[in-house]
């Protein structure tokens, strides 16, 4: 209950602020999927991920990316994660490496500026900026 409240505060911290998007993530999903699709709906942030999937269906849980206009520039932002909780056995996530570098080949054209946003350990920061560096 007190990590529902946590998520709930940050949350509306984030309406505050003005947040662009939620990237989907290991922390995110600790409460459960069924709490984080009732948070995602009361919100007017869209909370995203290109590599999280239901177990069953194999779809998508939420939009890949968001395209938003800031002055005369066409920002794309991605959501991305390489960690679940333990706990979780209804969600599967794709590698988001490669999905990653499938979704910047995707939006290139119709961006000027490129958003990432990785849920990942120290672990895997150099693989994520060696892909990074590599050509789409």
């Amino acid at each position: 209950m007190s990590e529902q409240y946590r998520a709930s505060a940050i949350l509306e911290g984030y309406e505050k602020i003005g947040c662009e998007a939620i990237n989907v993530g290991r922390y995110e999903l600790l409460c459960g999927l069924s709490f984080l699709k009732e948070r995602a709906g009361s919100t007017s942030i869209p909370f995203i991920s290109a590599n999280l999937r239901d177990k069953k269906g194999k779809d998508l849980l939420f939009d890949p990316y968001r395209i938003v206009q800031r002055g005369h520039f066409n920002v794309g932002i991605i959501g991305l994660t390489s960690m679940l909780p333990d706990t979780m056995t209804t969600v599967t996530a794709d590698d988001y490496l490669e999905t990653g570098r499938s979704f910047l080949k995707k939006l290139k054209a119709q961006v000027d500026i490129l958003v990432m946003l990785v849920n990942t350990n120290r672990k895997n920061y150099e693989s994520l900026f060696l892909s990074a560096a590599a050509p789409c």
